[in-house]
């Protein structure tokens, strides 16, 4: 049953990826941005995107108010992945179990939520979130841009170090050391 298990991640890593768009998108005309509340990444002259510059989780829903904007003047289609160190994984221990078989000398980053495909000039406002850490930790966000003409060719990545703080929503924030404290 492992084996079966380990092929089927083994294929799964290994095929293809399906170039699917974001689902959920809002033109950037059609809402008022706070730009000065987002933070504003220039990769080069055909992508500039923006974001929360700190990300806050809902403990509940698994999910972070985002505000994730490629800009109307960018020539690509750019999606954001977030990373996580694997030792703050301990909801999981078959995803660690994978990582380790699959990547036995990458020993920090499993890869927590994605979003969609963005295009030039629309907003995805929140990140769904496969799992959460066990505690308040620092994440990096990571940016890849793709050709919208030829989806095979790599535009671009770069990454972000941010924060994650996982809260609630009544109060309380889950610290550094995973215990519930009052949020102040």
């Amino acid at each position: 049953m492992i084996i079966t298990a380990a092929v089927f991640k083994f294929i799964v890593y290994f095929t293809p990826e399906t170039i699917n768009d974001e689902a959920d998108v809002k033109s950037v005309s059609e809402v008022q941005l706070d730009s000065d509340a987002l933070y504003m990444m220039p990769f080069n002259s055909d992508l500039t995107v923006a974001g929360q510059e700190v990300l806050f989780a809902s403990s509940d829903s698994k999910t972070a108010q985002f505000d994730f904007v490629s800009f109307q003047n960018n020539k690509v289609l750019v999606r954001a992945e977030i990373f996580v160190d694997k030792d703050t994984l301990d909801s999981d221990p078959i995803k660690k179990l994978f990582h380790n078989i699959i990547y036995p000398n990458d020993n920090s980053l499993v890869r927590i939520g994605k979003t969609g495909w963005i295009h030039p000039g629309e907003l995805a406002t929140d990140m769904k979130f496969d799992e959460l850490p066990s505690h308040s930790c620092q994440v990096k966000i990571r940016y890849t841009a793709i050709n919208p003409l030829n989806k095979k060719v790599n535009a671009g990545t770069f990454d972000y170090n941010t924060m994650l703080y996982i809260v609630d929503f009544k109060g309380n924030l889950l610290d550094e050391n995973g215990n519930w404290v009052k949020a102040e």
